[in-house]
């Protein structure tokens, strides 16, 4: 599960040819949008459905790794991802779950949650379980590499913006500032990095990832 973007990016190539040379069967949806919708979600579990499949690899930002994850939670139900808006609400577990971010800003790739739009109601509903963690994650900086700089840089003021809420959250503990702390370090000294010779700076590439993470 990835977007047009990301395919037409040849960023998918590494990954489809990883599953060749296992002899794994696959096939692609790369139909997820920005702020993934219920209906890109419905669209992406009925995918799985149709196929037959055993998995889902998620490769992509966050949006990306959210359509992943929710489309995994319904794969198995037939229910309005909806439904299951708040914690702990995932009835059923979920079928193997891989995800390789190709932006360094939300995190998804290792939390419970994930976000999908509610077109009728016009807001954005969270979705957490400990059922949406995927069971792989695979941060890869090159997978950054050819994100177009307006990316890199909005994403990664989105790892910045995580970093800070967490710094600054009523349920902080020591060990959550201290990776707090390290990773608005790395993204002050890296991010503009990072913006400015992606195609090059492997070190700003992984901090940021490392940020992010």
């Amino acid at each position: 599960m990835t977007d047009d973007g990301v395919r037409e990016a040849g960023v998918l190539e590494p990954v489809t040819e990883s599953l060749e040379a296992a002899d794994i069967e696959y096939e692609i949806f790369d139909e997820t949008v920005p702020d993934p919708t219920s209906a890109v979600v419905d669209a992406a579990a009925e995918r799985f459905k149709v196929v037959d499949a055993d998995g889902i690899v998620g490769v992509g930002g966050g949006s990306s790794i959210d359509t992943a994850k929710a489309a995994a939670a319904i794969a198995t139900t037939g229910d309005d991802v909806l439904e299951y808006a708040g914690v702990g609400n995932v009835p059923a577990e979920t079928p193997p779950l891989a995800v390789l971010p190709t932006t360094a800003g939300t995190g998804s790739e290792v939390t419970n949650w994930c976000v999908i739009r509610d077109e009728d109601a016009g807001i954005k509903r969270s979705i957490g379980n400990g059922k949406l963690v995927p069971d792989v994650a695979v941060v890869d900086p090159e997978l950054t590499a050819s994100v177009p700089e307006a990316i890199t840089a909005a994403t990664g003021m989105d790892a910045l913006t995580h970093a800070i809420e967490a710094y600054v959250s009523i349920h902080r503990q020591s060990r959550t500032s201290a990776l707090a702390l390290d990773a608005i370090e790395k993204i002050g000294t890296y991010l503009p990095r990072a913006v400015d010779r992606r195609d090059t700076d492997r070190e700003a590439l992984t901090a940021m990832a490392t940020a992010s993470n």
